[in-house]
Protein backbone atom coordinates (compact mmCIF):
# COMPACT_ATOMS: atom_id res chain seq x y z
CA UNK A 1 0.00 0.00 0.00
CA UNK A 2 1.50 3.30 -0.98
CA UNK A 3 1.86 5.92 1.35
CA UNK A 4 0.03 9.42 1.70
CA UNK A 5 1.52 12.42 -0.19
CA UNK A 6 2.32 13.85 2.69
CA UNK A 7 4.42 10.79 3.66
CA UNK A 8 6.86 10.69 0.51
CA UNK A 9 10.27 11.86 0.02
CA UNK A 10 9.48 15.00 -2.37
CA UNK A 11 7.13 16.64 0.73
CA UNK A 12 9.45 15.21 3.78
CA UNK A 13 12.16 17.42 2.01
CA UNK A 14 9.96 20.46 1.11
CA UNK A 15 8.82 20.26 5.14
CA UNK A 16 12.53 20.39 6.17
CA UNK A 17 13.55 23.31 3.94
CA UNK A 18 11.20 25.26 5.66
CA UNK A 19 11.15 24.12 9.63
CA UNK A 20 15.14 22.89 9.82
CA UNK A 21 17.56 24.72 8.00
CA UNK A 22 19.50 27.75 8.91
CA UNK A 23 17.24 30.59 8.21
CA UNK A 24 20.59 32.21 6.15
CA UNK A 25 19.82 29.39 3.56
CA UNK A 26 16.48 29.66 4.02
CA UNK A 27 16.18 33.52 3.17
CA UNK A 28 18.62 32.90 0.75
CA UNK A 29 17.11 29.71 -1.55
CA UNK A 30 14.03 31.88 -1.53
CA UNK A 31 15.58 34.65 -3.20
CA UNK A 32 17.41 32.31 -5.47
CA UNK A 33 13.91 30.55 -6.76
CA UNK A 34 12.31 34.24 -6.93
CA UNK A 35 14.64 35.33 -9.48
CA UNK A 36 13.93 32.65 -11.40
CA UNK A 37 10.21 32.59 -11.02
CA UNK A 38 9.68 36.10 -12.27
CA UNK A 39 13.56 37.82 -13.42
CA UNK A 40 13.65 40.84 -13.10
CA UNK A 41 12.26 43.55 -15.26
CA UNK A 42 13.13 47.18 -16.52
CA UNK A 43 9.87 48.85 -17.68
CA UNK A 44 8.86 52.11 -19.43
CA UNK A 45 7.48 53.88 -15.98
CA UNK A 46 11.29 54.20 -15.21
CA UNK A 47 11.83 55.99 -18.56
CA UNK A 48 8.86 58.29 -17.87
CA UNK A 49 10.18 59.22 -14.02
CA UNK A 50 13.33 60.02 -15.72
CA UNK A 51 12.27 62.66 -16.60
CA UNK A 52 10.73 63.80 -13.78
CA UNK A 53 13.84 63.45 -12.15
CA UNK A 54 15.73 65.86 -14.49
CA UNK A 55 13.90 68.42 -12.74
CA UNK A 56 11.17 67.74 -9.98
CA UNK A 57 9.94 70.99 -10.56
CA UNK A 58 9.19 71.71 -13.60
CA UNK A 59 6.06 70.65 -15.57
CA UNK A 60 7.30 67.12 -17.18
CA UNK A 61 4.55 66.42 -19.88
CA UNK A 62 5.47 62.94 -21.05
CA UNK A 63 5.15 61.71 -17.48
CA UNK A 64 1.67 62.70 -16.96
CA UNK A 65 0.06 61.44 -13.67
CA UNK A 66 3.12 59.44 -12.60
CA UNK A 67 4.35 63.05 -11.88
CA UNK A 68 2.21 62.51 -8.71
CA UNK A 69 4.42 59.81 -7.26
CA UNK A 70 6.71 62.57 -6.54
CA UNK A 71 9.40 61.37 -3.72
CA UNK A 72 10.85 58.86 -5.60
CA UNK A 73 12.29 61.24 -8.50
CA UNK A 74 12.82 64.06 -5.81
CA UNK A 75 15.23 61.71 -4.14
CA UNK A 76 16.71 60.36 -7.02
CA UNK A 77 17.43 63.91 -8.13
CA UNK A 78 19.16 65.00 -4.92
CA UNK A 79 21.43 61.98 -5.55
CA UNK A 80 21.98 63.34 -8.56
CA UNK A 81 20.73 60.09 -10.72
CA UNK A 82 21.93 60.91 -14.40
CA UNK A 83 20.37 58.25 -16.74
CA UNK A 84 17.60 55.75 -16.81
CA UNK A 85 19.51 52.74 -15.31
CA UNK A 86 21.42 54.41 -12.84
CA UNK A 87 17.49 55.29 -11.54
CA UNK A 88 16.52 51.56 -12.07
CA UNK A 89 19.47 50.25 -9.62
CA UNK A 90 18.10 52.44 -7.81
CA UNK A 91 14.62 51.39 -7.53
CA UNK A 92 16.36 48.02 -7.89
CA UNK A 93 18.54 48.67 -4.19
CA UNK A 94 15.26 49.67 -2.34
CA UNK A 95 13.40 46.55 -3.27
CA UNK A 96 16.04 44.50 -2.06
CA UNK A 97 15.61 46.65 0.74
CA UNK A 98 12.09 46.06 1.45
CA UNK A 99 12.33 42.73 1.38
CA UNK A 100 15.47 41.80 3.54
CA UNK A 101 13.55 44.34 6.25
CA UNK A 102 10.04 42.99 6.17
CA UNK A 103 11.86 38.65 7.04
CA UNK A 104 13.97 40.69 9.85
CA UNK A 105 10.56 41.78 10.95
CA UNK A 106 9.36 38.88 10.51
CA UNK A 107 11.92 36.65 12.28
CA UNK A 108 12.19 40.01 15.18
CA UNK A 109 8.68 39.51 15.97
CA UNK A 110 7.53 36.18 15.74
CA UNK A 111 9.13 32.55 17.37
CA UNK A 112 11.24 31.05 14.62
CA UNK A 113 8.42 28.55 13.97
CA UNK A 114 5.82 31.33 12.66
CA UNK A 115 8.71 33.29 11.34
CA UNK A 116 9.22 30.56 8.56
CA UNK A 117 5.52 30.04 8.01
CA UNK A 118 4.92 34.05 7.47
CA UNK A 119 8.15 33.86 5.64
CA UNK A 120 6.83 31.25 3.24
CA UNK A 121 3.23 32.64 2.84
CA UNK A 122 4.80 35.93 2.08
CA UNK A 123 6.94 34.41 -0.72
CA UNK A 124 3.93 32.71 -2.30
CA UNK A 125 2.03 35.96 -2.08
CA UNK A 126 2.65 37.65 -6.18
CA UNK A 127 3.76 40.74 -4.08
CA UNK A 128 7.09 38.79 -3.59
CA UNK A 129 7.52 38.90 -7.54
CA UNK A 130 5.97 42.06 -8.06
CA UNK A 131 9.34 43.74 -6.70
CA UNK A 132 11.45 42.04 -8.78
CA UNK A 133 9.06 41.50 -12.16
CA UNK A 134 8.40 45.21 -11.76
CA UNK A 135 10.75 47.43 -11.11
CA UNK A 136 9.97 51.18 -10.63
CA UNK A 137 8.85 53.88 -8.04
CA UNK A 138 6.75 51.07 -6.53
CA UNK A 139 9.78 49.73 -4.42
CA UNK A 140 9.75 53.32 -2.49
CA UNK A 141 6.54 52.65 -1.61
CA UNK A 142 6.81 49.00 0.02
CA UNK A 143 10.21 50.22 1.82
CA UNK A 144 8.03 52.74 3.74
CA UNK A 145 5.00 50.79 3.93
CA UNK A 146 7.37 48.13 5.13
CA UNK A 147 9.03 50.93 7.70
CA UNK A 148 5.81 51.66 8.63
CA UNK A 149 5.17 48.43 10.49
CA UNK A 150 7.97 48.47 12.94
CA UNK A 151 6.71 51.56 14.35
CA UNK A 152 4.14 50.23 16.99
CA UNK A 153 5.51 51.09 20.13
CA UNK A 154 2.69 53.53 21.87
CA UNK A 155 5.24 55.72 23.23
CA UNK A 156 4.55 59.76 21.90
CA UNK A 157 8.11 59.35 19.16
CA UNK A 158 7.04 56.31 17.40
CA UNK A 159 3.84 57.59 16.95
CA UNK A 160 5.62 60.94 15.30
CA UNK A 161 7.78 58.73 13.33
CA UNK A 162 4.85 56.89 11.93
CA UNK A 163 3.57 60.05 10.79
CA UNK A 164 6.27 61.00 9.31
CA UNK A 165 6.43 57.92 7.69
CA UNK A 166 2.19 58.20 6.62
CA UNK A 167 3.63 61.76 5.15
CA UNK A 168 6.36 60.46 3.24
CA UNK A 169 3.64 58.10 1.51
CA UNK A 170 1.41 60.44 1.21
CA UNK A 171 4.34 62.65 -0.78
CA UNK A 172 5.21 59.44 -2.76
CA UNK A 173 1.72 57.60 -3.42
CA UNK A 174 -1.35 59.13 -1.67
CA UNK A 175 -4.16 57.08 -3.46
CA UNK A 176 -2.22 53.53 -2.59
CA UNK A 177 -1.55 54.51 0.73
CA UNK A 178 -5.03 55.94 1.42
CA UNK A 179 -6.75 52.81 0.51
CA UNK A 180 -4.47 50.87 1.79
CA UNK A 181 -4.73 51.83 5.21
CA UNK A 182 -8.54 52.35 4.89
CA UNK A 183 -8.90 48.14 4.24
CA UNK A 184 -6.91 48.08 7.92
CA UNK A 185 -9.50 50.34 9.42
CA UNK A 186 -12.13 48.03 8.30
CA UNK A 187 -10.40 45.04 9.60
CA UNK A 188 -9.97 46.76 12.88
CA UNK A 189 -13.49 46.84 12.61
CA UNK A 190 -13.93 43.34 14.23
CA UNK A 191 -11.81 43.47 17.10
CA UNK A 192 -8.96 40.53 16.86
CA UNK A 193 -5.83 38.79 18.71
CA UNK A 194 -3.64 41.28 17.30
CA UNK A 195 -1.70 42.83 19.73
CA UNK A 196 0.72 44.80 18.32
CA UNK A 197 -1.30 46.70 15.36
CA UNK A 198 -4.47 48.75 16.48
CA UNK A 199 -6.65 51.30 15.16
CA UNK A 200 -4.34 54.41 16.54
CA UNK A 201 -1.55 52.94 14.63
CA UNK A 202 -3.73 53.62 11.33
CA UNK A 203 -4.99 56.24 12.43
CA UNK A 204 -1.69 58.02 13.14
CA UNK A 205 -0.70 56.65 9.17
CA UNK A 206 -3.69 58.26 7.93
CA UNK A 207 -3.33 61.46 9.14
CA UNK A 208 0.56 61.63 7.68
CA UNK A 209 -1.00 60.30 4.71
CA UNK A 210 -3.28 63.13 4.10
CA UNK A 211 -0.74 65.93 5.41
CA UNK A 212 1.41 64.63 3.01
CA UNK A 213 -1.06 64.97 0.20
CA UNK A 214 -2.06 68.43 1.24
CA UNK A 215 2.21 69.25 1.18
CA UNK A 216 2.41 67.73 -2.41
CA UNK A 217 -0.53 70.18 -3.69
CA UNK A 218 1.15 72.70 -2.17
CA UNK A 219 4.79 72.22 -3.53
CA UNK A 220 2.50 71.85 -7.14
CA UNK A 221 1.17 75.06 -6.91
CA UNK A 222 4.22 76.84 -5.42
CA UNK A 223 5.83 75.65 -8.93
CA UNK A 224 3.42 75.92 -11.42
CA UNK A 225 3.25 72.12 -11.70
CA UNK A 226 0.27 70.75 -13.49
CA UNK A 227 0.42 67.58 -14.91
CA UNK A 228 -1.67 67.28 -18.25
CA UNK A 229 -3.47 64.07 -16.63
CA UNK A 230 -4.41 62.89 -12.88
CA UNK A 231 -4.83 58.82 -12.20
CA UNK A 232 -8.40 60.02 -12.47
CA UNK A 233 -8.17 61.56 -15.61
CA UNK A 234 -6.30 58.88 -16.97
CA UNK A 235 -8.80 55.91 -15.40
CA UNK A 236 -11.71 58.24 -17.28
CA UNK A 237 -10.05 57.56 -20.52
CA UNK A 238 -9.45 54.02 -20.38
CA UNK A 239 -12.38 52.53 -18.35
CA UNK A 240 -13.43 50.88 -21.26
CA UNK A 241 -10.77 48.76 -21.77
CA UNK A 242 -9.64 48.42 -18.08
CA UNK A 243 -13.55 46.87 -17.19
CA UNK A 244 -13.53 44.19 -20.60
CA UNK A 245 -9.81 43.36 -19.58
CA UNK A 246 -11.35 42.55 -16.28
CA UNK A 247 -14.86 41.04 -17.06
CA UNK A 248 -12.40 38.63 -19.76
CA UNK A 249 -9.83 37.76 -17.71
CA UNK A 250 -11.28 37.47 -14.33
CA UNK A 251 -10.08 34.27 -13.58
CA UNK A 252 -6.30 35.06 -14.17
CA UNK A 253 -6.89 38.02 -12.19
CA UNK A 254 -8.69 36.53 -8.82
CA UNK A 255 -5.80 33.79 -9.01
CA UNK A 256 -3.28 36.84 -9.13
CA UNK A 257 -4.07 38.48 -6.12
CA UNK A 258 -3.02 35.80 -3.26
CA UNK A 259 -1.74 32.78 -5.41
CA UNK A 260 -1.85 29.91 -3.28
CA UNK A 261 -2.66 31.50 -0.33
CA UNK A 262 -5.83 31.71 -1.57
CA UNK A 263 -6.46 28.54 0.99
CA UNK A 264 -5.65 30.97 3.73
CA UNK A 265 -8.69 32.51 3.26
CA UNK A 266 -10.91 29.34 3.12
CA UNK A 267 -8.95 28.57 6.12
CA UNK A 268 -9.63 31.84 7.68
CA UNK A 269 -13.39 31.48 7.16
CA UNK A 270 -13.21 28.79 10.10
CA UNK A 271 -13.50 32.16 12.23
CA UNK A 272 -16.95 32.46 10.97
CA UNK A 273 -18.54 36.09 11.23
CA UNK A 274 -15.42 37.71 12.52
CA UNK A 275 -13.87 37.15 9.52
CA UNK A 276 -16.13 39.56 7.20
CA UNK A 277 -14.30 42.43 7.88
CA UNK A 278 -10.96 40.40 5.62
CA UNK A 279 -13.49 39.29 3.28
CA UNK A 280 -15.01 43.17 2.54
CA UNK A 281 -11.27 44.40 2.44
CA UNK A 282 -10.57 41.52 -0.62
CA UNK A 283 -14.11 42.34 -2.18
CA UNK A 284 -12.73 46.01 -1.92
CA UNK A 285 -9.45 45.32 -4.09
CA UNK A 286 -11.05 43.22 -6.21
CA UNK A 287 -12.99 45.79 -7.00
CA UNK A 288 -10.39 48.47 -7.70
CA UNK A 289 -8.84 46.21 -9.99
CA UNK A 290 -11.93 46.43 -12.49
CA UNK A 291 -10.32 49.61 -13.43
CA UNK A 292 -6.70 49.45 -12.93
CA UNK A 293 -4.37 48.19 -15.90
CA UNK A 294 -1.57 46.36 -13.76
CA UNK A 295 -3.84 44.35 -12.21
CA UNK A 296 -1.47 42.07 -9.70
CA UNK A 297 0.86 45.34 -8.95
CA UNK A 298 -2.34 47.31 -7.74
CA UNK A 299 -3.53 44.48 -5.47
CA UNK A 300 -0.41 43.75 -4.13
CA UNK A 301 0.75 46.98 -2.71
CA UNK A 302 -3.17 47.31 -1.54
CA UNK A 303 -2.98 44.40 0.09
CA UNK A 304 0.11 44.68 2.05
CA UNK A 305 -0.45 46.17 5.30
CA UNK A 306 -4.08 44.26 4.79
CA UNK A 307 -1.72 40.85 4.79
CA UNK A 308 0.94 41.79 7.17
CA UNK A 309 -1.58 42.79 10.39
CA UNK A 310 -4.37 39.89 9.26
CA UNK A 311 -1.92 37.07 8.45
CA UNK A 312 1.68 37.78 8.19
CA UNK A 313 2.36 39.58 11.91
CA UNK A 314 0.18 37.83 13.33
CA UNK A 315 0.82 34.89 15.82
CA UNK A 316 -2.27 33.86 16.53
CA UNK A 317 -3.10 33.15 13.38
CA UNK A 318 0.23 31.59 12.36
CA UNK A 319 0.48 29.39 15.33
CA UNK A 320 -3.42 28.12 14.44
CA UNK A 321 -1.51 26.61 10.96
CA UNK A 322 -0.97 23.55 10.05
CA UNK A 323 2.66 22.66 8.67
CA UNK A 324 1.10 20.26 6.34
CA UNK A 325 -0.68 22.79 4.97
CA UNK A 326 1.96 25.58 4.80
CA UNK A 327 4.25 22.82 2.87
CA UNK A 328 1.43 22.22 0.24
CA UNK A 329 1.15 25.89 -0.24
CA UNK A 330 4.80 26.10 -1.02
CA UNK A 331 5.19 23.19 -3.03
CA UNK A 332 2.11 24.29 -5.07
CA UNK A 333 3.27 28.02 -5.41
CA UNK A 334 7.00 26.42 -6.63
CA UNK A 335 5.88 24.08 -9.32
CA UNK A 336 3.21 27.08 -10.61
CA UNK A 337 4.17 29.72 -12.79
CA UNK A 338 4.60 33.21 -11.73
CA UNK A 339 0.77 34.58 -10.47
CA UNK A 340 0.99 37.84 -12.57
CA UNK A 341 -1.37 39.66 -14.37
CA UNK A 342 -1.17 42.75 -16.37
CA UNK A 343 -4.03 43.91 -18.34
CA UNK A 344 -5.47 40.79 -17.90
CA UNK A 345 -2.66 38.72 -19.74
CA UNK A 346 -1.03 36.08 -17.31
CA UNK A 347 2.81 37.29 -17.66
CA UNK A 348 5.68 34.78 -17.97
CA UNK A 349 8.81 35.16 -16.44
CA UNK A 350 11.77 37.19 -17.74
CA UNK A 351 14.72 35.09 -16.07
CA UNK A 352 15.57 33.41 -19.05
CA UNK A 353 16.06 37.16 -21.26
CA UNK A 354 18.16 37.86 -18.21
CA UNK A 355 20.27 35.11 -18.50
CA UNK A 356 20.77 35.48 -22.36
CA UNK A 357 21.49 39.04 -22.49
CA UNK A 358 24.00 38.47 -19.71
CA UNK A 359 25.33 35.76 -21.09
CA UNK A 360 25.53 37.95 -24.38
CA UNK A 361 26.82 40.70 -22.64
CA UNK A 362 29.77 38.52 -21.06
CA UNK A 363 31.06 37.85 -24.92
Amino acid sequence: MSKPFTQSRVFTAVDDFIFKIPIYWFVSIILIILFIKSGININSYIIYQFSIVQNPFMNQHTAKFLQYSWLAPYLAWLLHIKSPYHLFLFYLFFNYLFFILFICLLFHRLADREARIAAVIFTTLPISSTIFYFVCYDSLTLFLMCLALYLTHPQWIFRVGLIFVGFLLGIQHFEQSFIAIFLVLIVFLQPTQQNQYDSLWAIALLVGIISGKIFLSTIFHIFNIYPPSTRLSWLNENLSIYLRAFCFNLQYILWSILGPSWLLVFKSLDKGRKVIPFIISLFIIIAILAVTYDETRIAAILSFWLLSVYWLLNQYFLKNLDKQLVTFIFLFWLISPMAWVIGGVAARSVFFYNLYHFIDFSH
